[in-house]
């Protein structure tokens, strides 16, 4: 890994002992070798932090971060994005997985074409292996790029049902980080932690694609897998725009023709749809 990796998978865990050896299995096996895995262990009560520390011994790239109180996921991710070293961030929840080339294609299609966000497809996966349900279409990307205020909207319509999952995108880190200096050090949110910082960061994405643009023209004058509880199982497929772009080209892993990424996530007993 050089000293600093092109991404970073930020791993926030409560009590996923049950299954946080698979998420970081998947997180160190991914096809892009240049990355790190932060995890941040939310003081959990059960041996999840001692099994991130059995992995960390068997790989560099994983370090653990630990809370020394329970401060909620959203505040485990601010502890993440701080610690990350890389030049983008993927979220890995530790009940989720990573298909092999997540990082690889979407650090990629951020490379190619400098979108501060870049958005997944993603598969939902059912228990008994099935695909395709409602939960599953409504999670994909509705859009190919979004450029400017359209990067908002794209992400928040008025009058849509908003999608604020941060796991279904990589993002420029210091985009991350200067959303969350907007929100206090202490805010803690139990329920639906993750669709705030995800719309301060589109916002904040529309901004910056603005001043690149002002500067751009004038410029121009003088001379561009959640297991085992209600989530579905997700696995993202790589997607890519200048404040926001969506790609849709991974399948899912193990396909005989497998193009990229994925995030998966396990359902629960109950039917995902």
């Amino acid at each position: 890994m050089s000293p600093v990796p092109l991404a970073s998978i930020v791993v926030p865990v409560f009590d996923d002992a049950a299954s946080i050896r698979a998420a970081l299995a998947s997180a160190t096996a991914q096809t892009l070798a240049d990355v790190e895995i932060v995890c941040v262990d939310d003081a959990s009560t059960d041996a999840t932090a001692g099994i991130i520390e059995q992995v960390a011994l068997g790989d560099p790239r994983v370090r653990l971060v630990r809370h020394d109180d329970n401060r909620t996921a959203f505040q485990a991710r601010r502890t993440g994005i701080l610690a990350a070293r890389g030049e983008y961030v993927l979220f890995l929840d530790g009940d989720d997985e990573l298909a092999p080339r997540a990082a690889e294609v979407a650090g990629g299609r951020a490379q190619e074409s400098g979108p501060d966000i870049v958005g997944f497809g993603v598969d939902v996966v059912e228990r008994d292996g099935r695909t395709g349900g409602t939960n599953e279409r409504r999670l994909q990307p509705a859009h190919d790029r979004r450029d400017g205020s359209d990067a908002l909207t794209g992400l928040f319509s008025e009058g849509g049902r908003a999608q604020g999952q941060l796991w279904r995108h990589l993002y420029r880190t210091s985009l991350l980080r200067e959303a969350y200096a907007l929100v206090p050090d202490d805010l803690a949110l139990a329920r639906v932690n993750d669709l705030p910082l995800l719309f301060l960061a589109a916002a904040l994405a529309v901004e910056r694609s603005r001043r690149e643009r002002h500067h751009q023209d004038y410029g121009d004058a003088e001379h561009c897998t959640r297991r085992g509880d209600p989530h579905p199982q997700t696995r993202c497929r790589g997607s890519g725009g200048h404040a926001l772009q969506s790609t849709d080209a991974v399948p899912r892993p193990g396909a005989a023709h497998d193009e990229g990424a994925g995030h998966r996530t396990m359902c629960g007993p109950d039917p995902c749809r």
